[in-house]
């Protein structure tokens, strides 16, 4: 994303990922499971019925979580695979009026909403300014077309904490303008959302877990050496802190040996992936 001032220092280019849980389970003894902390206490906004911005503290994982490898908890799939895919979903170009195309108009949190932008001047730059329902506005610079054929594009990231509500989202060029809405939502199943990494690591951003407890989460990778392979192992298990309304934010430190890896989670609250929905991978590979 071009020009970045949004709540959290993360980036908007997420691997979007299917996985696919084999039925083949160990039964050996737990192994141990990190992270743990008591559940944040209640919000005082739980109850205001408005529209309110609800302060989200990350948690941050052990140091050396993405190189651990524990021995299997009974019940928890053995491996994983995964299908990258997705793509920006933006309309082809009209021409004429400006106008503001919102990809999925309702949301729920977490999310990273596509929003395109047609009828500008593809050289010169693009001003977005996206209004909460509680909170003060956010602006940033649209991302120009790469093309003919392309629109400017930018990913607004609807962050755990972030109040429920319609969002206003404006286009400013010159005397140039054009307005869209998209609305967000409380997440009513469990999803997981990564961004980064970034100097801090990778963000899990979690939303719609059984509030105020410990959910925890299972972590896939490659093996320590390389080999030909289509699944990718159990390594370690981690405990994430969950608020009152349901999410979280939680950070992995990343390490140079886990540069150029790709990594899965799996989790005990996570819906089991059907089809092409499932939770998300990431990948620690430059960009």
């Amino acid at each position: 994303m071009a020009g970045t001032p949004w709540t959290l220092p993360l980036t908007s280019t997420v691997t979007v990922a299917v996985l696919v849980v084999l039925a083949a389970c160990d039964t050996a003894p737990p192994g141990p499971v990190t992270g743990t902390t008591p559940a944040p206490a209640p919000s005082a906004a739980e109850t205001s019925g408005a529209a309110t911005v609800v302060p989200v503290t990350a948690q941050t994982g052990p140091a050396d979580l993405l190189i651990r490898t524990d021995d299997l908890p009974k019940g928890v799939p053995e491996q994983a695979q995964i299908f990258e895919g997705g793509d920006r979903r933006c309309p082809e170009p009209a021409g004429g009026r400006p106008r503001v195309v919102v990809t999925y108009p309702e949301q729920e949190i977490p999310a990273e909403v596509g929003l395109c932008f047609d009828g500008f001047d593809p050289e010169a730059p693009l001003e977005v300014t996206v209004t909460p329902p509680a909170g003060a506005p956010v602006r940033s610079a649209a991302d120009p077309p790469h093309g003919e054929g392309d629109l400017f594009y930018l990913l607004f990231p609807l962050l755990p904490g972030a109040p429920e509500g319609d969002y206003r989202v404006t286009a400013a060029q010159g005397g140039r303008t054009a307005t869209g809405e998209l609305t967000a939502r409380l997440a009513n199943e469990a999803r997981v959302l990564f961004t980064g990494p970034d100097g801090a690591g990778i963000h899990l951003l979690l939303g719609g877990f059984p509030p105020r407890r410990d959910t925890t989460l299972h972590l896939y990778g490659p093996p320590d050496e390389p080999v030909a392979r289509r699944y990718d192992p159990y390594r370690t298990s981690f405990r994430v802190a969950v608020d009152a309304q349901g999410e979280a934010h939680y950070v992995i430190p990343v390490r140079p040996e886990s540069a150029d890896r790709c990594f899965r989670i799996l989790g005990d609250d996570l819906p089991t992936p059907k089809g092409d929905r499932g939770t998300n991978a990431f990948c620690l590979r430059p960009r």
